[in-house]
């Protein structure tokens, strides 16, 4: 699976946390960690300046990782045999 963009990223942070970005993070770095598959680490600065990083999954990765799961217990139980 592709990486999944920063703007969506935001755009997650923003629908679960109830509130824009830059109303959250004086900082938020889209560019620093790279995007995984699976999920997307993004360093930022608090209001109070501490440093932190928010680490986000790829939305609908749980569809995935069932099937994917399937797969290797079906393969399992092949070899086993």
């Amino acid at each position: 699976m592709p990486p999944f963009p920063a703007e969506q990223a935001r755009r997650v942070v923003a629908e679960d946390l109830g509130r824009p970005v830059h109303e959250l993070f004086t900082e938020f770095d889209d560019v620093r960690c790279p995007p995984r598959p699976s999920h997307r680490c993004t360093p930022v600065l608090l209001p109070d300046g501490r440093p932190a990083v928010v680490k986000l999954r790829r939305p609908g990765i749980e569809r995935h990782m069932i099937t994917d799961l399937r797969i290797m217990y079906l393969l399992a139980r092949v070899l086993d045999r």
